[in-house]
């Protein structure tokens, strides 16, 4: 009653935006039915009044829930979470119908539609990863082109592009990030290959975070796989500073630096130097940020290899495995403040 209340009391606010209470609905719904199914061959008196409220408050409850999560596409699109939402508030409404107007011992028809709706939601095209990708990837591609910005199959960056449209292809693309469909999609080659939002698209794609808010990440534990490496060495990155030397080693009697180097655009790249100060490999960190703000939404963790980054060449191989990040009020190269504190792991290997 609790809930139906909430609903009734909010059905002209923020409830249909918001969908703050989407979790706990769901969750009371998953349970009640359960319950209700457990209850169905219990004859007392607080059961039989079970049995007759509960399918009359249910319906209402997940018929809004399920209205307001279909709403909230408008807005972020479909993910697969949203999918099997609104899906299940599909199945609770029908459940709900069935228990008000079909006897108890009849509530075994709940089955099939389950198991149909569980089937549409794993077989393709219908299935909520195949869903969400191709929303998601639509969702892009309009705001995209929209902003003039996909053009021959090519992305060309609009720094111009409305705060709105900005909106649109950070959130859509860090959904896209997330799952590992960014590589499958022709235009966004480009942007999958190097991992440079602003590069590719002309803002950063940490403009519209929130002032206050911050990303705080740490590896799982576990040992770093080292075989093949020379030098390993521990570093803390603070990119409000101009960077600076990391460390030094020695291998066949050649003397080796890494560096952290902070660029005339504001971006830090980790360079390692061999004799006679030459360059052999350069390290983009905008990667490591970017992949934090991709994943780092609601989660603490990072599992080895999302928090390992590798780049080589023909001289050398750097692999950075990330222990703690922190990402606070960042901004992006062309913004005036940057901070990002990084705590990792460097691999080095010279060929």
């Amino acid at each position: 009653m609790v809930l139906l209340l909430y609903v009734v009391r909010n059905i002209t606010g923020s409830f249909w935006t918001d969908n703050l209470m989407e979790p706990l609905l769901m969750s009371y719904s998953v349970t009640g039915i359960l319950v209700y199914l457990l209850a169905s061959n219990i004859e007392n008196a607080f059961a039989k009044s079970f049995r007759r409220i509960f399918p009359k408050v249910l319906v209402p409850i997940v018929l809004f829930q399920t209205i307001a999560s279909i709403l909230k596409i408008g807005e972020t699109g479909m993910t697969h979470g949203r999918y099997y939402a609104i899906l299940f508030g599909v199945f609770a409404t029908i459940a709900g119908s069935i228990f008000c107007i079909v006897p108890v011992r009849k509530n075994g028809l709940i089955a099939p539609i389950l198991m149909f709706l569980a089937l549409i939601s794993i077989v393709p095209p219908m299935d909520a990863f195949s869903v969400s990708k191709h929303n998601q990837t639509k969702r892009l591609e309009n705001a995209l082109l929209r902003s003039n910005m996909l053009q021959e199959g090519k992305i060309t960056p609009n720094p111009s592009a409305a705060k709105k449209a900005r909106q649109v292809i950070i959130t859509s693309l860090q959904y896209l990030d997330s799952m590992g469909y960014s590589k499958d999609i022709d235009w966004l080659k480009a942007y999958a290959d190097t991992g440079d939002f602003e590069k590719t698209f002309g803002f950063s794609q940490f403009d519209s975070a929130n002032q206050n808010s911050g990303i705080y990440l740490h590896r799982e534990p576990g040992p770093i796989p080292i075989t093949g490496y020379d030098s390993m060495l521990h570093t803390n990155l603070y990119f409000q500073g101009a960077g600076g030397e990391i460390g030094s080693f020695e291998k066949d009697g050649k003397a080796y630096r890494i560096l952290d180097q902070m660029l005339s655009d504001g971006r830090h790249h980790i360079v390692l130097f061999g004799e006679e100060n030459r360059e052999l490999l350069s390290f983009d960190t905008e990667a490591i940020l970017s992949r934090a703000m991709s994943s780092g939404e609601g989660k603490e963790i990072m599992r080895l290899p999302d928090a390992s980054f590798t780049q080589e060449n023909d001289l050398a191989r750097i692999t950075f495995v990330t222990e703690n990040i922190y990402i606070g009020n960042y901004t992006g190269s062309t913004g005036k403040e940057k901070q990002a504190d990084i705590e990792a792991y460097i691999l080095i290997e010279i060929k």
